[in-house]
């Protein structure tokens, strides 16, 4: 009996690629590998693991990745270099690639059917899901696993809800929490979970990635990509298939050329053009909003360490708060896209010129 009937296959998956549930290559965090491994081997496996790191670093791809190596069979595990690597024709591996397992429950934004997408948090039925779940006897050995993806979306009764369930925890089962901003969730929630942070990827581990997935072999696009994707693999992958280096060689050239107090208005207007054509949704859009952020960080952190005055840094910091309520205002009052984009460009130039 499928246990994941509050998931659509496709959800937050990136278009021409497996979903993380069917995903059987994982690039990095070998350290935290090794921390599950250790815990395992010694039979001391906390029933709550908070798996935290930046959008895009691996989270979903590792906390499947434990969920097979945890319910497979134990004379059939992976190899010796990499114990948690289950082969893709493993029962346990099939049934997990069509979210079909017995012993696996996914917590996750729920799908809209009337509205036809998925809702923007996750709501205390879905997390109720879990005494169905628990109170069953568990099929195929004993472990059970829910996977919350992603903690970040719970509101605050789905989140009391999880307490509730982690303080007094069934037995033989096994939490995967994954998180992009831990800090924001309930201590008590995170009091509850051994810590598992995922760090970014090496230069080594994001070439590797980035070629397995895309078959690109190019050492200079293998390094823009690689540099543009702080450590995050889907990132790299988002780029290379949104063209999203040209936007970022765009938008340093525009600043560049604010620095030196001549900014091409014409450029300007037709590179607002480019992000806010109609048809091609936020991924543009969503583009501009990090790299500009990088972009205002990366600043920061030369400033700091050439002593800047605190005058300077308030530049910044007032620069990323504008941006921030420029796109607010946009998506609340339906605003014009591309003088959004003019005006945030115009924001970070000015900033970072100073």
């Amino acid at each position: 009996m499928a246990r994941l009937d509050n998931i659509v296959p496709g959800f937050d998956v990136l278009d021409g690629f497996d979903a993380p549930w069917q995903q059987n290559s994982l690039f990095g965090h070998r350290k935290a590998i090794n921390i599950f491994l250790d815990a395992h081997n010694r039979k001391r496996l906390h029933h709550a693991w908070l798996i935290s790191g930046a959008r895009g670093v691996g989270k979903s791809t590792l906390a499947y990745r434990l969920t097979r190596f945890i319910l497979a069979s134990t004379n059939e595990q992976g190899t010796s270099e990499d114990p948690t690597s289950i082969k893709p024709e493993h029962p346990v591996a099939r049934q997990i690639s069509s979210l079909v397992h017995p012993n696996m429950l996914v917590i996750s934004r729920p799908w809209d059917a009337k509205g036809k997408k998925y809702r923007t948090e996750i709501t205390i039925d879905e997390v109720r899901k879990t005494n169905r779940f628990f109170g069953t006897t568990s099929g195929n050995g004993k472990w059970r696993i829910c996977i919350v993806d992603a903690a970040d979306d719970l509101n605050r009764n789905a989140a009391n809800a999880l307490l509730k369930i982690l303080e007094e925890p069934p037995r033989d089962c096994l939490f995967f929490v994954l998180s992009h901003a831990p800090g924001r969730l309930l201590p008590t929630i995170r009091s509850r979970c051994r810590k598992l942070a995922l760090e970014p990827l090496g230069r080594d581990d994001m070439s590797s990635g980035i070629q397995h997935f895309t078959g690109l072999t190019d050492p200079d696009i293998l390094d823009r990509l690689t540099n543009a994707s702080d450590g995050r693999l889907r990132r790299a992958l988002e780029l290379n298939q949104s063209n999203g280096t040209v936007v970022i060689d765009d938008l340093a050239s525009l600043i560049k050329s604010t620095r030196q107090q001549a900014t091409d208005f014409e450029r300007l207007h037709g590179f607002a053009e480019l992000i806010s054509k109609p048809g091609q949704g936020d991924t543009q859009f969503q583009l501009l909003l990090e790299s500009c952020q990088r972009t205002l960080s990366l600043s920061m952190r030369q400033l700091l360490s050439s002593g800047a005055s605190q005058q300077t840094l308030m530049t910044h910091a007032k620069a990323w708060e504008n941006i921030g309520r420029i796109e607010q205002n946009m998506r609340i009052y339906n605003l014009d896209k591309k003088q959004a984009v003019i005006d945030i460009v115009r924001c970070v130039s000015a900033a970072v010129s100073n």
